[in-house]
């Protein structure tokens, strides 16, 4: 079942250069709505669907459980050169932002991460690690309240410091 406010609902079937073309387009100035076991299936190399938002909100609001993309490969094509082309948010608290921006693209998160894997693999790449400058908590490496080192990078005062004994 459809419902839709101010909608225009209408299946078009045609040929155009000899190439049938068939569809269905919803296009409503409110909302749409598919209730209880909706199902689209889309057929041939070119299928999509294609969302769009319109003012005020710009929004397209699911409201499920689970978004199941297992049965396939799937990408998430996101904006190019863009500082906030895409985001992952709770209300208006952000947690996630890919930055696009070219020549420095950037995963930036924003929220506490808990990292449970028993390794961290960066052996692909040379890696560098920049930290906070002109500060005297600058990287801290801890169990609880236990320190075990802290590099400190105060301007004209900056050190490595160790905690615990060193074993040599």
């Amino acid at each position: 079942t459809f419902v839709a406010v101010k909608a225009e609902v209408y299946h078009y079937d045609t040929w155009v250069n000899g190439v049938r073309t068939s569809g269905l387009h919803l296009m409503g100035t409110r909302f749409l709505t598919a209730r209880a076991n909706f199902r689209m299936d889309l057929f041939g190399n070119e299928s999509q669907v294609v969302l769009t938002g319109t003012s005020p909100s710009r929004a397209i609001t699911f409201n499920l459980d689970n978004l199941v993309v297992s049965n396939q490969d799937t990408g998430l094509y996101i904006g190019d050169n863009s500082s906030t082309s895409f985001r992952i948010l709770e209300g208006s608290t952000n947690y996630l932002t890919f930055d696009t921006t070219n020549s420095s693209e950037k995963i930036i998160m924003e929220q506490k991460l808990d990292y449970d894997a028993d390794s961290i693999d960066i052996s692909s790449q040379a890696t560098s690690l920049s930290i906070l400058d002109n500060s005297s908590t600058a990287f801290r490496i801890q169990e609880g309240s236990n320190n075990y080192l802290t590099l400190d990078t105060t301007d004209s005062n900056e050190k490595i410091i160790l905690h615990q004994n060193l074993d040599l």
